[in-house]
């Protein structure tokens, strides 16, 4: 079966280039620990929250060093630390930013691939899927660590919506059900629709199974952004709402406030 993964100008696209691997470091040693999408060219990403939630104490500050891995279209990459997260306290939804980066040869701002996401809710068993990074593997032997990435599609149905969120405890939020199989590595990746766009996140599974469950993309709406520069110009803070109405982040259809509705 074949797969789209829509980018910002609406092209079918590599997902490698806009989707990639979470990494945390913990004694010298750098572990995949999950995946995640970009949603602007300039670094601003989505993953879940419970991918980089173990990473900081309970001030906020940060016990690891945290990564994200931007595959490059040459099969080259760069690694960008993680800046800064905010997260939404009702889901498992997490906006963050990487470090931005100069080519080393024009000095020009380093750019990267992002995706699209609508607020449109699939039909009930309507094709869905995820791209990810589970099954990565960390070898070390001597000084050198060897990291082996496998990225991949997983496709399923959407089989249920759920307002009031699964249970209490673990998914007390709105959130979606379906047959996609998750599996370590691929929390906080995209769940698109038949169209190629992000409509949900991965946040859990059963393993051995194929339920899953999805947090809505709905839910970064509520969130923003710290010292980001838009258009050559500096900002102190911004919502996401406002980088959406001003197409940074591209949404199918173009995002207007009216959309949003409370479920």
């Amino acid at each position: 079966m074949s797969y789209i993964c829509k980018t910002g100008k609406g092209e079918e696209a590599d997902p490698s280039l806009a989707i990639f691997p979470i990494l945390k470091e913990v004694d010298g040693k750098r572990l995949v620990v999950g995946s995640a999408f970009f949603i602007t060219n300039t670094g601003i990403f989505v993953t879940a929250k419970h991918v980089i939630k173990d990473v900081f104490d309970e001030r906020g500050k940060q016990k690891y060093p945290i990564f994200g891995l931007q595959i490059l279209p040459d099969d080259k990459y760069i690694i960008r630390p993680v800046l800064s997260c905010y997260s939404n306290t009702k889901s498992d939804v997490v906006v963050g930013a990487l470090e931005q980066q100069r080519h080393k040869i024009t000095g020009e701002p380093r750019s990267n691939k992002l995706l699209v996401l609508t607020l449109i809710e699939p039909k009930q068993g309507a094709r869905i899927v995820t791209y990810a990074y589970p099954g990565s593997k960390t070898e070390i032997e001597g000084n050198v660590q060897t990291l082996t990435l496998k990225p991949e599609y997983y496709d399923g149905v959407l089989e249920d919506y759920l307002p009031e969120g699964r249970d209490k405890s673990m998914l007390p939020f709105p959130c979606y059900r379906g047959s996609i199989r998750i599996i370590g590595g691929a929390s906080g990746g995209p769940v698109m629709d038949e169209q190629g766009r992000v409509f949900g996140i991965n946040c859990t599974g059963f393993e051995g199974t194929n339920i899953s469950f999805f947090a809505r993309i709905n839910e970064i709406l509520a969130l923003r952004v710290d010292d980001l520069v838009i258009n050559g110009v500096h900002r102190d803070s911004i919502d996401i709402i406002e980088l959406a109405e001003r197409k940074v982040i591209i949404f199918e259809p173009s995002f207007k406030r009216s959309q949003i509705i409370k479920k």
